[in-house]
């Protein structure tokens, strides 16, 4: 006998939420618990952005392994998903202490090693996919290193920096010496 024909789902509607800022503490202190973590939330907000800040014992948790931090980046994409529209138009950050700084550092000593590659061997360097952001450090970090330039080639997720030898030819000029 066949199965039955499922019938469609109708994609949940998300009801209004009476407190936004409430919502981003009790959806992180649900991540939280889960984990058994020992990390607290706290919200701040400004004019451009509402700033869900992270401390505790266990931020190790949302750096991962590699120290990229991607789920702290998924984490903030599902607060944003939830409450980014009751909060416009302020973004939702979530931060953990001194997480971004320790890897803008990491992301710019690392292109600058790069650098040195290139102007040793004279042989361009694509890094990994990194998204907007990272890509923008690494356009930054290098934008007075001497004898070297960088753009962006790829598409999507997928795009990524060059770091290539001054002088040896123009990229495409939509790439050019960091313009994304």
């Amino acid at each position: 006998e066949a199965p039955a024909p499922s019938r469609p789902v109708a994609p949940a509607t998300a009801a209004p939420v009476a407190d936004p800022r409430a919502g981003l503490r009790a959806t992180v202190r649900a991540v939280v618990e889960a984990g058994g973590l020992d990390v607290d939330a706290e919200v701040e907000e400004d004019a451009a952005a509402v700033v869900v800040r992270l401390r505790g014992r266990d931020l190790a948790f949302f750096f991962g392994e590699d120290g990229r931090g991607d789920v702290l980046r998924a984490t903030e994409h599902l607060l944003q998903r939830l409450y980014g529209a009751a909060l416009q138009p302020r973004a939702v950050r979530l931060v953990a202490e001194g997480f971004q700084e320790r890897r803008n550092e990491a992301l710019a000593e690392e292109a600058r090693r790069i650098a040195a590659d290139v102007r040793r061997d004279g042989e361009p360097r694509t890094l990994a996919p990194q998204n907007a952001y990272e890509r923008r450090v690494v356009h930054v970090a290098l934008q007075d290193e001497p004898g070297v330039t960088t753009y962006s080639v790829g598409e999507g997720p997928g795009r990524r920096v060059t770091v290539a030898p001054r002088g040896t030819g123009a990229p495409p000029p939509e790439t050019r010496d960091g313009q994304e």
